[in-house]
């Protein structure tokens, strides 16, 4: 079996490598989030989202980043294993981290061909409106399951 370390990649090896797949022809579906608590509501989410084109990458808000907006208690999971787990799923392809409490930044170094989000009421995490506006991503939406309430001492 192959080492799945390497599928996570640094912000710029993943922007490179977004590149040259797009140059191949390849369609490069994009996700975001914390992927804290890792459950079905996100393999499915993930699952959707790699069926939507050739070359899935995630990108994963870092601890820091996670505890700038959600507090001190989050994420349960540290960021080297919530990457771990990512990358260890086969219709994932390619996993990094990033620092900013939005996603904006990595996702206009990725520039996928669709950015998939899912759906849940939450209008302040939204990047949708700078996305379409700054680089005109395509984005598709995804109904899926959270796991907002679960805390450390479940």
């Amino acid at each position: 079996m192959p080492e799945v370390s390497i599928k996570i990649l640094s912000n710029d090896e993943i922007a490179k490598k977004s590149r040259g797949l797009k140059k191949q022809g390849k369609k490069v579906i994009m996700v975001n989030g914390v992927f804290d608590m890792l459950h079905i509501g996100h393999i499915g989410f993930l699952r959707k989202a790699k069926e939507k084109g050739d070359v899935l990458f995630v990108a994963v808000n870092s601890n820091q980043s996670v505890k700038s907006y959600k507090g001190e208690n989050k994420p349960i999971i540290p960021e080297k294993e919530r990457v771990l787990m990512l990358a260890s799923l086969f219709f994932v392809d390619h996993v990094t981290i990033f620092n900013e409490s939005k996603a904006l930044n990595i996702i206009e170094k990725i520039k996928p061909d669709i950015l998939v989000k899912g759906i849940r009421p939450d209008p302040e995490r939204l990047e949708e409106e700078n996305v379409t506006t700054s680089s005109g991503q395509i984005i598709d939406k995804i109904r899926g399951v959270s796991s907002e309430g679960i805390n450390n001492s479940q």
